[in-house]
């Protein structure tokens, strides 16, 4: 899978002090002065970069530095944020995609591009599903009454027609063929149709392409403004126990059994 597209996200790259979100924060209330050489360095940390991938350029360790797993009070909603923030940028990325296509040159009939527009609402969907993401939460503050309004449609219709069948986005109906009662009386032919929409409207994709991007921009500040919680948690633990944090392991995960618990 290509990188999703980051090319509009104007507050990818900025520092957390430069964000108003970041003075609304209680959790960032100083610690005290005595948190000595490692406080000098800490705020080093707080730019959001991603995709995230250890070999990242912007990752690079120099020579003498390592890597810690940190696990503080903040992480697991961090944790929870970055996974929110990958739905809502992939699904701006097939979104982008399915726009790219001459879609209205199709028949009504359900095509390979129409898989992108699904992939995107599903993800988008899923961002706002009851799940184990409990401390990290995506939200709609900000949003015009009409993206509002577009917002609603979008979980809607992920949860009613594309994860469930309950709406009149599609509609079945029997019939019978008869033979001409005058002449041979008699069924010649029973059949079903069933019709369902197949593709969303070039309208409504670019509203769900800036849905996406406006969560992308607000899950940006969000961890910015962790990354400098989680200086403050570290510098309460201290130098010596932050340098004796185990070592960092890129996480892996586990395809095997798709009932597994999410760590």
């Amino acid at each position: 899978m290509r990188r999703p597209d980051v090319s509009g996200l104007a507050h990818a790259g900025r520092r957390a002090t430069d964000l108003p979100l970041l003075h609304n924060d209680p959790r960032l209330d100083p610690v005290g002065s005595g948190a000595g050489r490692l406080a000098n360095a800490i705020f080093r940390w707080v730019q959001s970069m991603y995709p995230l991938t250890p070999d990242s350029e912007h990752l690079r360790l120099r020579p003498g530095m390592r890597r810690v797993t940190v696990e503080t009070a903040s992480t697991t909603e961090l944790i929870d944020l970055a996974s929110l923030r990958y739905d809502f940028s992939s699904a701006k990325m097939f979104a982008q995609s399915y726009l790219s296509q001459d879609f209205e040159l199709l028949g009504p009939e359900l095509g390979e591009s129409d898989a992108l527009w699904l992939a995107a609402l599903t993800l988008y969907g899923r961002a706002f599903a009851n799940g184990l993401r409990h401390r990290g939460r995506a939200n709609t503050d900000g949003l015009s009454t009409d993206m509002q309004e577009a917002h609603e449609y979008f979980i809607d219709t992920r949860n009613k027609f594309v994860a469930h069948s309950v709406n009149a986005f599609e509609i079945g109906i029997v019939f019978v063929d008869l033979n001409p009662r005058d002449e041979a009386p008699g069924m010649s032919r029973i059949g079903e149709v069933h019709t369902s929409v197949t593709r969303l409207s070039r309208e409504m994709v670019e509203r769900l392409s800036v849905l996406c991007a406006h969560q992308v921009r607000t899950l940006t500040r969000r961890i910015e403004v962790l990354h400098q919680v989680i200086g403050r948690e570290l510098l309460a633990l201290g130098e010596e126990a932050v340098y004796s944090l185990p070592a960092f392991t890129p996480p892996v995960p586990d395809a095997s059994n798709p009932r597994s618990a999410r760590t």
